[in-house]
């Protein structure tokens, strides 16, 4: 007998009589029927149907109020595939059916609940051709061939099916879902319903959309659990492999959003459509987890999204659903989910520090149109927003708060401690870069230095001990140039101590405590550091910065900058307060003498000419310079001109010793002083330095200039103080000779630069002393005691009172060569040479013109060679030229001649303006003969060649060679040479070829004397 027909709780007899009824009266309407059901399978919801079921289970858990629960069983029945979606929450009621067979979106059972069984359950014919939805009460199948038959009982509709079939690539095109018929769970479906689920739908696979079904359940996962929240968990099993998805927020950081749309935004919308919208960004625990960059609306879409969160709503789409509508309603959702994802940094900010922070924010280049509204409106809300964790633990917007930037910035973290807006931020330039687009400013060290909260030295301390850090960086220490730095004032006249802070910004000139410490410095008027703020490592930070311990020579050098010193007049309280600055001043020039390693460096005015002006007291009391006075009983007193200086006072002789009293310029003998950096184009421009102080030192640098004709630069120099007061000379010398500093001060050569070129000289104490010690009308250094060249002194004998200094000494102040002599002492060596030996002479003359002297005036007489004895002269100076050259010695016409070393040619200019005398090229008119060409002797020839002459001037032979009608031997004339003698011939040939030591040779091998190898064996 036959089945008996199924029950049919949801009425779908009366779906399908109205539907046919409404197709009858208008066949228009049956094609738009199958044509929207077919648009919506092949376009906006092809390979939608896992997620499209997934979303109806969500709709029943939210109506039914409960932790949805969804399964996918992918089996085979009959060998064929079967797809089984069970889920539980409100069953399928008449509602849902009428839904699905409208063929529209349903009616909502709650605001923010996703449409159920609607448009979207369309989609599941993409995978089969009759789909059945079972409850516990009873179900509905969708199949096509009752479908068909029921079409074709109408021949007016079966002729538009017919129509539509024959439709080239699209057969078979039939509105399935409109026209349900009542069905009963059996199988697998039952065991389901049997197993505690609401609704179970049944969907027998097409064989080609096996594999479709088979990928769109493999992405089923947290993101449609995400998006679907009414859902606890979700199971896929495929073939009999199981797989579980719940609990996704324990993997993701989920936050969430819901709103009503706008009046203008619902008018973009589709009549009909939920003007209620929700939004959610999950933040993945692990960033692999994110595989599909998209906003799912709430499935995916095809717009993709560039930030590090799954980004969830109900987004107005196309009617394919894959794209986003492009409406207000769209845009203003984009806007709220940036918003929304503002929030979500910020609940991730305040877990995390700023470097896990950094990938979250929005910067960067948007993926799509609708992922730029959204970074735009992320950056928005997260500039006005509190997401920023300061260094106290209090959240600040970006505008609240600074990065330290540029050099120093490591040193945020330290600096925040007392700044809690100043933030610590990595060094990522991408990062900080992104932070300043969102409103965070960026500082400059020296910025967060001048608003860093120093109220007490302590507060000093503890940035200074920051900065060490990082100190040893030039930036960072040009950046903490104005650091703030407590003062300690000077105490109290009555003797209290109650001091104020005093404060200033920058450490350069600053004293530090500690070290040595004479009297009370900030009586002197010197800025010193608060004791308060010398911990850890602030000196080191406040000695890079230009402050200094209080090392004497540095107290002092700050002293002449600050303190100007005078003579006290009138008011007694003011003269004791001189008096106690003097004294502290004294103190300060005993310490830098006591920690001197050398007693060159001990002279302390040398660097510190303003010491030298200290008032001290005379012996009548009164205020007198240093410089003024002498200490009684020291060699000053018996050495120095009387009445030139003021003796000290006895109680200040008896309280400092000699060394401290001739530190500060108190004349006590000869005193050895170094000084370094000298320099004679800055004499008299006032810096420290021995030429500011010392006339001797001063006259030798610009006579250094003068020697050299250009600058002279002095790297170091010792030397002896006081000459110019010294009076009696044997006993100054005899002092310093006995004196081991005096002595090497006295005798050792300076090295000097000019031009980069080094020179060894006299030091400035012997060159004063040999160029200002007057004896018998000569200056000493014009006088000497040992011989000359061949054999005559270069100056006049020395005094008799030298014959006991040592050898030394002497050698240091006398004239020991003709170059030490100036323009008297070379007059003198010059007088002595009439009847010397040309051998006698001819060195003189050359060391003359070597020194550079010039004679002035220059002598009306001078020493020059008899052409016929072959002695020096004395002749009228208007009667002597100074011969080039050999040949220029046959003119006797021109006068007596005067001559350098043939070794030296170029030495005949400076030794003609020596002696103001012609040259002899000058005088003669150098007429000659043209003479005849000639080969050289073949000798001669061979010769040259061996010593490697190759090139020979022109030879004109002359039988008669006379120049201006007087007979020589020879003469070179430009590049010829003229000879009328053999004799004549070799001295030409040795002279113009420069090798005028061969002239011999050459003569012998061109009179046949000696063969070209016998003279070659001679010359070696």
């Amino acid at each position: 007998m036959p089945e008996p027909a199924p029950s049919d709780p949801f009425d779908t007899a009366g779906v399908r009589r109205a539907t046919v009824a409404a197709w009858r009266a208008t066949i228009l309407r049956f094609r738009e029927d199958a044509a929207a059901e077919d648009e919506l399978v092949r376009g906006g919801y092809r390979g939608r149907a896992a997620y499209e079921l997934a979303q109806n289970a969500a709709d029943a858990a939210a109506q039914a109020g409960v932790a949805g629960s969804v399964l996918f069983d992918l089996i085979r029945e009959a060998d064929a595939a079967v797809l089984y979606a069970a889920n539980t929450g409100a069953p399928l009621d008449a509602e849902g059916v009428s839904g699905v067979a409208s063929l529209r979106a349903s009616g909502k059972r709650d605001t923010a609940a996703i449409g159920r069984f609607g448009l979207g359950f369309t989609a599941v014919l993409e995978l089969t051709a009759a789909p059945s939805l079972f409850t516990k009460t009873g179900g509905v199948r969708f199949t096509p061939d009752e479908t068909r038959a029921l079409i074709d009982a109408d021949p007016a509709l079966e002729a538009v099916r017919r129509e539509l079939d024959d439709r080239p690539g699209r057969p078979g095109t039939l509105p399935i879902l409109r026209l349900p018929f009542p069905a009963e769970p059996t199988g697998h479906a039952s065991e389901l319903l049997d197993r505690g689920f609401d609704t179970v739908i049944r969907l027998p696979l097409r064989s080609e959309a096996v594999g479709g079904a088979r990928e769109q359940l493999a992405q089923l996962g947290d993101p449609a659990l995400l998006a679907l929240d009414a859902l606890g968990d979700l199971t896929v099993k495929v073939d009999g492999n199981e797989r579980r998805c719940a609990d996704a927020a324990s993997r993701w950081q989920v936050v969430r959003a819901a709103g009503t749309f706008t009046d203008d935004d619902r008018a973009a919308l589709p009549p009909g459509a939920d003007p209620h919208w929700w939004l959610a960004w999950a933040l993945p625990a692990e960033a692999s987890m994110l595989t599909e960059p998209v906003i799912h609306a709430p499935t995916p879409s095809t717009e993709a999204i560039g930030l590090p969160a799954l980004l969830l709503g109900s987004f107005p789409v196309e009617p394919d659903r894959r794209r986003l509508a492009d409406t207000a309603a769209t845009a203003s959702l984009c806007a709220e989910a940036g918003t929304l994802y503002a929030r979500l940094v910020a609940d991730y900010a305040g877990d995390h520090d700023l470097t896990a922070v950094t990938r979250l924010l929005p910067g960067g280049l948007p993926a799509s149109p609708a992922d730029s509204r959204v970074r735009e409106a992320a950056s928005e809300s997260l500039t006005r927003r509190r997401w920023l964790r300061r260094s106290d633990g209090t959240a600040a917007a970006p505008p609240d708060v600074r990065i330290l930037e540029g050099p120093g910035a490591a040193l945020a973290a330290d600096l925040s401690a007392r700044m809690p807006e100043l933030l610590i931020c990595p060094p990522d330039p991408e990062l900080r870069a992104e932070l300043r687009e969102l409103g965070v400013r960026g500082v400059g060290l020296d910025e967060v230095i001048e608003a860093y909260p120093c109220n007490t030295p302590q507060d000093a301390a503890e940035l200074l001990t920051i900065l060490s850090g990082e100190i040893g960086d030039s930036a960072v220490a040009e950046a903490a140039a104005l650091v703030p730095v407590p003062l300690l004032t000077a105490a109290e006249p009555d003797g209290g101590d109650g001091r104020p802070v005093q404060w200033r910004r920058g450490a350069r000139g600053l004293l530090m405590p500690g070290g040595f410490h004479a009297g009370d410095l900030a009586a002197l008027g010197l800025p010193t550091v608060h004791p308060d703020a010398m911990v850890d490592g602030a000196a080191g930070v406040l000695e890079r910065l230009g402050a200094a311990p209080p090392e004497p020579g540095r107290v002092l050098e700050l002293l002449g900058e600050s303190f100007g010193l005078g003579l006290v007049d009138g008011d007694e309280g003011a003269w004791r307060q001189a008096a106690r600055v003097r004294r502290e001043i004294l103190a300060v020039v005993t310490a830098a003498v006591e920690t001197s390693a050398d007693p060159a460096d001990a002279a302390t005015f040398v660097r510190h000419p303003w010491l030298a002006e200290v008032p001290l007291l005379d012996s009548d009391g009164e205020p007198t310079p240093a410089a003024d006075l002498y200490l009684p009983g020291s060699a000053a007193e018996s050495l120095n001109d009387a009445g030139e200086e003021y003796p000290l006072d006895e109680k200040i002789a008896r309280d400092y010793p000699a060394s401290v009293l001739a530190a500060i310029g108190v004349r006590t003998g000869p005193v050895v002083v170094r000084a370094a950096d000298l320099a004679s184009d800055s004499v008299g421009d006032g810096e420290a330095g021995l030429d500011a102080v010392d006339d001797p030192t001063a006259w030798w640098l610009e006579d250094l200039e003068r020697r050299f004709d250009g600058p002279v630069y002095v790297p170091d120099v010792t030397t002896i103080l006081g000459l110019d007061l010294i009076a009696d000379w044997p006993s100054a010398l005899a002092l310093m000779d006995g004196d081991a500093g005096l002595r090497a001060a006295l005798t050792g050569r300076v090295p000097v630069m000019v031009d980069g070129d080094r020179h060894d000289v006299r030091g400035p104490a012997a060159a004063w002393i040999a160029g200002h010690v007057d004896v018998d009308g000569l200056p000493l250094g014009q006088h000497s005691d040992v011989a000359g060249p061949a054999g005559m002194s270069p100056g006049r004998a020395a005094p008799d009172w030298m014959a006991d200094l040592s050898s030394e000494v002497r050698h240091a102040l006398l004239a020991t060569a003709p170059g030490d002599l100036d323009a008297d002492g070379w007059q003198a060596v010059l007088d002595r040479l009439d009847g010397a030996g040309i051998a006698e002479c001819v060195p003189v003359w050359t060391a003359l013109a070597e020194a550079g002297i010039e004679l002035d005036p220059a002598p009306s007489e001078l020493a020059a060679i008899d052409p016929e004895s072959g002695r020096a002269v004395r002749s009228s100076s208007a009667n002597v030229f100074v011969a080039e050259a050999p040949y220029w010695l046959a003119r006797s016409d021109l006068g007596r001649a005067v001559r350098a070393s043939w070794a030296r040619p170029e030495l005949a200019d400076d030794l003609a303006s020596a002696l103001d005398a012609g040259l002899g090229s000058e005088l003669a008119d150098q007429v000659l003969p043209a003479g005849h060409r000639a080969e050289y002797p073949r000798a001669v020839s061979k010769l040259c060649e061996a010593l490697g002459l190759t090139s020979l001037p022109a030879y004109r032979e002359h039988d008669d060679l006379r120049v201006d009608g007087r007979p020589v031997d020879w003469w070179i004339d430009h590049d010829t040479i003229h000879a009328a003698t053999i004799f004549g011939l070799s001295r030409a040939l040795a002279w113009a070829t420069g090798r005028w030591e061969v002239r011999d040779a050459l003569f012998a091998v061109a009179t046949g004397d000696q063969t070209v190898p016998d003279v070659l064996g001679e010359m070696g």
